[in-house]
């Protein structure tokens, strides 16, 4: 489980949970990431975009929802796209290449970190960059790395022109506002060319007033969240004054077992029973105890992981994501191979 992590010298703090966990997904749908910093624009009126927004509403749709603990089916896996499964992939393996380039820096992931001034703004950097101090012999925080595994002319557009994206320099622009930090690596890693042009990096400084500019948008977007939640909260009071279901005449009683037995039957067999976080009322159901929780998945697949990292100790500090489809590999050939074996011995014994 995760958990915040925070120090006074820091403009923010940090919900200590895996990147692309339940809990990292969840935490990120309450607040305004720097992935959706592209969206954070004014047009040319001097209004707020639409798109922008539409997502703050969503933010605070998002802070009702996690009050009456409703969560949004769907595997956080499977339905990766191939582009961000190399993109996740790629990015363990161009951290362990930053590394090894800058062995003077301290680098480690991170949770979500989120403003202390402003808990509607939060990001998730890939790594954040602590250098030593000279004058306390101590690493401290002073820049974050973010890394992309992007398609082949994107790389290349970045390693020939030093030109970053629009969409991932307002990512940058999201970070440093965040989290205060003087600067930010961006890193482009390519594997399907010459390993020597498979990395390419840019130092991103701190523009004070960019970010004057961006926090004014932001600050904008803020006050629309808190507008949205505070209608939110004057049509909850009218709702909890009304018949929940007013339209039933069967007894409360009566509508909450149809309901909970419905839920369960979702739950056992609608095959997306194992996506539903919320249990609540099914706490003594053996039949649903039965269908694992997303985290007791991650929890199976963090034992996997361990089992892993005791055959292969060399791969410790390596990204979760990649090390878990490298464990899941070889369990499932250590199984075919066993199953193999098993056959041959059944064969030899019919002669």
């Amino acid at each position: 489980m995760g958990g915040l992590v925070t120090s006074s010298n820091l403009p923010y703090y940090e919900i200590n949970a895996a990147q692309r966990s339940e809990e990292w997904f969840r935490a990120r749908t309450l607040r305004l990431t720097a992935s959706s910093a592209k969206h954070f624009t004014r047009l040319k009126s001097g209004k707020i975009s639409k798109v922008a927004c539409d997502m703050a509403e969503k933010v605070a749709l998002s802070i009702i929802a996690n009050r009456y603990a409703a969560h949004e089916i769907k595997d956080l896996v499977s339905n990766s796209s191939f582009i961000m499964q190399l993109g996740t992939i790629g990015e363990a393996y161009a951290r362990d290449a930053y590394k090894a380039l800058f062995p003077e820096y301290q680098v480690r992931e991170s949770g979500l970190l989120v403003s202390k001034s402003n808990d509607f703004l939060a990001a998730s950097p890939d790594g954040v960059v602590s250098v030593l101090n000279p004058e306390t012999g101590k690493y401290e925080p002073e820049g974050l790395l973010e890394i992309k595994t992007p398609t082949r002319d994107t790389h290349i557009n970045f390693l020939v022109n030093g030109v970053i994206p629009e969409e991932y320099y307002a990512q940058i622009l999201h970070q440093l506002l965040v989290t205060g930090c003087k600067w930010v690596d961006f890193v482009t890693y390519y594997p399907d060319i010459d390993y020597k042009k498979s990395f390419a990096i840019k130092r991103v400084y701190a523009n004070q007033e960019e970010l004057k500019q961006y926090g004014e948008v932001l600050d904008e977007l803020c006050d629309l969240i808190q507008s949205k939640l505070a209608s939110f909260a004057d049509n909850e009071k009218e709702l909890n004054s009304k018949t929940y279901i007013n339209s039933v005449k069967l007894p409360p009683k009566e509508v909450d077992r149809i309901l909970k037995a419905v839920k369960k039957d979702f739950i056992l067999y609608s095959n997306f029973g194992r996506f539903v976080s919320n249990r609540n009322g099914y706490e003594t159901d053996e039949a649903v105890a039965s269908v694992p929780t997303p985290e007791e998945i991650r929890i199976q697949e963090d034992a996997i992981i361990v089992e892993y990292l005791e055959d292969h100790p060399e791969l410790k500090g390596k990204a979760r994501r990649s090390l878990l489809w490298e464990a899941k590999r070889e369990r499932r050939q250590k199984d075919e191979q066993e199953l193999d074996e098993a056959n041959q011995q059944f064969i030899n014994s019919l002669e």
